[in-house]
């Protein structure tokens, strides 16, 4: 949905701006999906809008139109990548992914998508797995932080004519998983939702792309122990592909390993094909990691009362948690969790210092800025 298209900027910042002079994009950019999530006023009531595109792209043209022209082209310098839902892919799943163009690219492919281009201004937040972003309690890895935000700012232009991508005017950083907790106890009203006890101890389960984060929340919302391992959906998607293709002695498209993983079915020439069997395995084998690191963790907490989980491993795969978990706290839209978290962060807690910093570029005087 491009949103913003549709919409005239200088009415949208009026009304749901929070005072910046441009739009505020939060974006989780995954390694398996990228969700966005902005402000909109609809009805006179402030909501949340969200879009995603997969985390997919190639270096080099791999797409063109009828017309011959390029498809979802994107560069920066001599870095030139196609951005494209349905085509083979690199792989995202590597430690400097935060520092590289494909990142950047793919947060450009999003503003894209809901129509934030041709060199309009725009603040963004994204994030970070929780123990890249703090590899220790209470320390931040500074470093990184500073280098995507300098990836993520670095100029970039769509398709073969150069012409303007988004302006990206502020980027912050969050740490996963606690953005999605927050999205889950505050609304959109930036009140906390109803029933909510801050007295409890709970866990946070955030299955990501790459990623699993968990977290132990003490009573007053103090942070007790944080855990990442590298199990998600990709790992469930690279085993439903190895399974399907050792059962049917072929290779599988993008297309149709998608069609698989979402469905649990593919047609494949013409033919249906059902994969559930495949896809039980896959997904239980890739949670069995999952669950075995939860239970670590929450062995050490007796006093554990909440289990909230969310993310795209969460969309994926539900009904299996429930199954391990069914007291399960399951945030709705699960995998739009952080992008919203996010968002709200950065407009309850930071909006100051965001303001500050784009006035401070715009007028070439730009600092550090560090929020989160």
């Amino acid at each position: 949905m491009s949103y913003f298209k549709e919409v005239n900027i200088g009415e949208y910042n009026a009304q749901v701006g929070f005072g910046l002079p441009c739009p505020l994009i939060a974006i989780d950019d995954g390694f398996d999906q990228t969700n966005t999530a902005h402000w909109a006023m609809e009805n006179g009531v402030l909501t949340i809008l969200e879009d995603k595109i997969k985390s997919r792209g190639k270096r080099g043209r791999h797409a063109i139109s009828m017309s011959m022209e390029g498809v979802g082209l994107y560069s920066s310098g001599d870095d030139v990548y196609t951005i494209r839902d349905t085509m083979d892919h690199e792989d995202t799943r590597s430690d400097d992914f935060p520092k590289k163009p494909l990142n950047r690219f793919l947060v450009h492919a999003a503003l894209s998508k809901i129509g934030i281009t041709g060199g309009q201004d725009v603040a963004v937040v994204t994030g970070l797995p929780l123990t890249t972003y703090m590899p220790v309690l209470g320390e931040v890895n500074q470093r990184l932080i500073d280098a995507k935000r300098e990836n993520i700012m670095t100029p970039v232009t769509v398709g073969v004519g150069n012409t303007p991508s988004a302006n990206i005017v502020f980027h912050g950083v969050f740490p996963e998983a606690i953005a999605g907790l927050a999205d889950y106890l505050i609304g959109n009203d930036g009140k906390f939702r109803e029933g909510m006890s801050f007295d409890v101890v709970r866990m946070v389960l955030d299955i990501g792309g790459r990623t699993t984060d968990m977290a132990i929340i003490l009573p007053g919302n103090d942070i007790a122990k944080i855990h990442t391992i590298n199990f998600g959906v990709s790992n469930m998607r690279d085993t439903l592909r190895r399974m399907i293709e050792s059962k049917l002695d072929m290779a599988l498209d993008s297309i149709s390993l998608d069609e698989a993983l979402m469905t649990k079915q593919a047609t494949l020439f013409g033919k249906l094909e059902d994969f559930t069997k495949e896809w039980n395995t896959a997904i239980s084998s890739v949670l069995k990691e999952i669950f075995n690191a939860a239970g670590d963790i929450r062995k050490l907490y007796p006093s554990l009362r909440e289990m909230v989980c969310f993310g795209g491993g969460a969309a994926l795969c539900e009904s299996m948690i429930r199954e391990q978990y069914p007291e399960v706290k399951m945030v709705e839209n699960p995998d739009g969790a952080n992008a919203r978290g996010y968002l709200k962060f950065a407009s309850l807690d930071n909006i100051d210092p965001i303001r500050d910093a784009i006035l401070k570029r715009t007028s070439g005087t730009q600092e550090p800025v560090t929020v989160g």
